[in-house]
């Protein structure tokens, strides 16, 4: 992530109503806090914080620390230089295989998007159900060349429907938080049944 005040996106299941504390520490242990700046609520059992730290942050090893109810984690992070602003994608999304697996508490449902050969570690989805007029929005992890769209057995980002036609926009996030243009990728949900 880029020096200055980057994003820190922290998600939660479905065990969590509030959001965790989080703080971060530098080499020398010298905690730097952190605010709330943005909330996405896109499953009904998930949710992903995004925290900005309270003032800049250096380049340099940072270790975030993240407590919730149930647990305390400590995590590296390695602050970079920025970039010189919005890089360009290697080709448009390309909407790839679509599919449903049967299991215990309800189905897995996905959408594979095809973004090309990337560094980008995350994106950003803005997902619009045009079929129920609903939108729902949140960072997916990026895969070297695709993302998935979808929802896992028991909740998830995006919870698809099928015979829906939905439209997302992406944009892409490089690990100094820099963002690409967003582009937009439009399916119907047909998924192969697994």
């Amino acid at each position: 992530m880029a020096g200055g005040t980057p994003e820190l996106v922290v998600e939660t299941n479905c065990a969590a109503k509030n959001p965790p504390s989080v703080t971060l520490e530098d080499a020398s242990g010298t905690r730097i806090s952190v605010t709330l700046s943005t909330t996405h609520r896109p499953g009904r059992m998930s949710a992903q914080y995004v925290f900005r730290p309270d003032r800049p942050l250096a380049v340099g090893a940072f270790v975030t620390v993240i407590k919730d109810p149930f647990q305390t984690s400590r995590q590296a992070l390695e602050v970079v230089a920025p970039t010189s602003g919005p890089f360009p994608w290697s080709h448009d999304p390309d909407v790839g295989q679509q599919t449903e697996v049967e299991l215990g508490c309800g189905p897995e449902k996905s959408v594979q998007i095809e973004v090309g050969t990337t560094a980008a570690p995350r994106a950003f989805v803005a997902l619009e159900d045009l079929t129920d007029k609903q939108s729902v929005s949140g960072f997916i992890r990026v895969d070297v060349d695709h993302l998935v769209i979808g929802h896992g057995m028991c909740d998830g980002a995006f919870d698809l429907k099928k015979g829906h036609r939905y439209a997302a926009s992406i944009a892409l996030v490089q690990p100094d938080g820099v963002s690409s243009a967003a582009k937009p990728a439009t399916f119907v949900y047909q998924p192969t049944m697994k």
